[in-house]
């Protein structure tokens, strides 16, 4: 981290850990309230099955190393995204240890499954079917993360994977252990790659 990041407070460290927690449970209730008023149980194909289980421990790296490989190509869109990543990071999370964000992780592979595939995406198959369903869902996923066109496909991307392992293994389990999984290792890719090759003045100050 930039010296910057050494200097914050605990307070204002837990404020902004607090706000990512807070936001995330928002959306666990949104998917409760708005699934009793549609009848939609979001919580109807949660299980402890072995299928789903090695559905989102497995699968994680895919889209891990797919980003990877683009960011290797040197795409100017991948690294302008790279950039204000940087910017949003050091704006939401500053000064976080390794178990902010681990713990962040969870509660967004919670809140965003529970909301995103039990509640959207399992009444928007019950009405169109399966295919229609990850595609709608998947877009609205894209959406909440547009903050640039290519963040927009990529998070696209992202909630088409999430679909089709809630489609495919039929439970709600294998999309959050993956999100978890992938948005952790998001994380690391980031600050322990990502931004130390990328001219970023406060990762070269300390040659971190």
């Amino acid at each position: 981290m930039s010296e910057g990041s050494e200097q914050i407070s605990k307070g204002e460290i837990w404020k902004s850990f607090g706000f990512t927690v807070l936001l995330e449970s928002g959306m666990c209730l949104a998917a409760f309230f708005f699934g009793w008023l549609a009848g939609i149980d979001p919580l109807k194909h949660l299980s402890w099955t072995w299928i789903a289980i090695r559905g989102g421990l497995l699968t994680p790296f895919i889209p891990l190393v797919i980003f990877s490989i683009l960011f290797c190509l040197k795409i100017p869109a991948v690294r302008s995204h790279i950039l204000q990543m940087y910017d949003v990071d050091e704006e939401m999370s500053p000064g976080w240890s390794w178990y902010h964000y681990l713990l962040a992780s969870v509660f967004i592979g919670v809140g965003e499954s529970l909301f995103f595939q039990g509640l959207i995406q399992e009444g928007l198959m019950e009405l169109w079917g399966p295919w229609p369903g990850m595609i709608i869902t998947g877009l609205a996923f894209g959406m909440l993360y547009w903050l640039n066109n290519f963040y927009f496909l990529w998070g696209t991307f992202i909630g088409m994977f999430l679909c089709a392992l809630y489609w495919l293994s039929g439970n709600l389990l294998g999309p959050v252990i993956f999100y978890i999984l992938y948005d952790f290792g998001m994380t690391v890719l980031q600050r322990y790659w990502f931004y130390k090759i990328l001219p970023i003045e406060g990762f070269q100050k300390d040659g971190q």
